[in-house]
C-alpha cells in the first residue's frame, strides 16, 4: 500500500518523490480525484494529476542527486568511500590510507555533503542501490 501526498505546486514534486511519493494530489483535488488516488495508493499504483505530470516525468528522468555528487568526488574521497562502504571505522580508514583521523572525518563529511546524505548508513544503502565506486 502506498501513500498519498499533496503537492502545493510542481516545484514540490522532487521533494515528494524523495520521500517515496507515488500517488500525488493537488490541494484543489475533487472528491472523485481523491477517491481515485486512494484506490491507486491501495493498489500501489502511480497516480499523478495532469498538471504535475510533466514535472514528475522530468524528475524521474534526471539522475539522482547522489549520482551527480559522486561524479565530483576526488580520488582520495573515493578511496575513503570504498572503505566506508565496508563498514570500516574512521580510525581504521586513517590507518589504511595513512591519513590522520581528522582528515578522514573531513573526507567523510565532504562525501556526505556531495552525495546529499546525512549518515554513513545512507551511504551504504545508496551504494547498494547504485554503483558509486
Amino acid at each position: 500500500m502506498g501513500s498519498i501526498l499533496v503537492a502545493d505546486d510542481a516545484a514540490s514534486v522532487p521533494q515528494l518523490l524523495a520521500h517515496g511519493a507515488r500517488t500525488l494530489l493537488t490541494r484543489a483535488a475533487s472528491r472523485e480525484e481523491i477517491l481515485l488516488a486512494t484506490a491507486a495508493a491501495l493498489r500501489g499504483d502511480v497516480l499523478v494529476p495532469a498538471e504535475l505530470a510533466p514535472r514528475f516525468q522530468e524528475v524521474l528522468r534526471s539522475p539522482p542527486a547522489w549520482r551527480i555528487g559522486a561524479q565530483r568526488l576526488t580520488p582520495r574521497q573515493r578511496d575513503v568511500l570504498a572503505l566506508l562502504a565496508k563498514g570500516v571505522s574512521n580510525s581504521e580508514i586513517a590507518a589504511a590510507l595513512s591519513l590522520s583521523e581528522k582528515t578522514v572525518k573531513t573526507h567523510v563529511s565532504n562525501i556526505l555533503s556531495a552525495l546529499n546524505l546525512t549518515t554513513r548508513t545512507q551511504v551504504v544503502a545508496t551504494l547498494l542501490r547504485g554503483d558509486l565506486i
